[in-house]
């Protein structure tokens, strides 16, 4: 079980965002006592405007360390949703054509068995490209200093089906489409996302998760066990990074929304 990040996104009047604000706190405390959770975050936004965040329970168990509005989780698969932006933004700018083949910007990438994987697959999940089983990509400790090399950990499995024939969520497939956006920019994936998401949005405490983790504002990982909150295995995300391996705050990620 790993640390949550709750978003919470509201509209109306200042007194009734008030009003929310004032249980929203009580709502953490009461989730991390029901359910067992170690830490949860949140965040309001009303009309634009981020009018509270809040943390509770422990980002360290062990050591007692309390959760922060600023302490940074894993934010899993809405990583999917800046990688999106990010992807979008090169295709504004003439960068990435979404309907070229991978091959464009992998030449070296292996061809699907039926028809042609274009970049818009990747983003619609319709790329054929498998999605990891049961605990593969948690276990996982290799580091991998490009996307490209994490493609290659791909690149010996057969397509599920035919490249834009069906639908079938795909974090690995989010590490092709990284690829192809390094390939294209010759940049790395993070700097890409600091330059056209991070930081025009203002998210000042957002980046990869990296391993092992030296951040002590990082929340630590914690599964349950019987009960029992125990440590998790501390796990390498670079294989990831595009469709689930960045760490936020609330506040940030109600800066990409504005």
């Amino acid at each position: 079980m790993r640390h949550l990040a709750l978003l919470v996104l509201l509209s109306g009047s200042p007194v009734f965002a008030g009003e929310v604000a004032e249980q929203a706190q009580a709502y953490l405390q009461q989730a991390i006592e029901q359910h067992g959770i170690p830490a949860l975050s949140a965040g309001i936004l009303v009309d634009g405007e981020i009018v509270w965040t809040g943390a509770a329970g422990f980002a360290d168990v062990d050591n007692q360390i309390e959760a922060t509005p600023q302490t940074k989780f894993r934010i899993a698969s809405l990583s999917k949703v800046l990688t999106a932006a990010a992807a979008l933004r090169l295709a504004e700018q003439g960068v990435v054509d979404l309907d070229a083949s991978v091959r464009r910007y992998l030449p070296d990438y292996p061809a699907p068995r039926k028809g042609t994987m274009q970049v818009m697959h990747l983003l619609e999940h319709t790329s054929g490209i498998r999605h990891s089983k049961g605990d593969e990509s948690r276990l996982i400790t290799t580091h991998y200093d490009t996307l490209r090399d994490a493609a290659r950990y791909l690149e010996d499995r057969k397509t599920a089906s035919a490249s834009g024939a069906k639908y079938r969520y795909s974090s690995f497939g989010f590490t092709v489409l990284g690829a192809v956006m390094e390939a294209a920019t010759e940049t790395s994936f993070e700097s890409l996302m600091r330059k056209h998401v991070w930081e025009p949005a203002g998210m000042q405490r957002t980046g990869l998760d990296t391993f092992p983790s030296s951040s002590a504002d990082v929340a630590r990982l914690y599964r349950n066990e019987g009960g029992k909150i125990l440590p998790d295995l501390e796990n390498d995300l670079s294989l990831i990074y595009p469709g689930g391996g960045m760490v936020s705050t609330p506040e940030d990620l109600l800066r990409f929304v504005i």
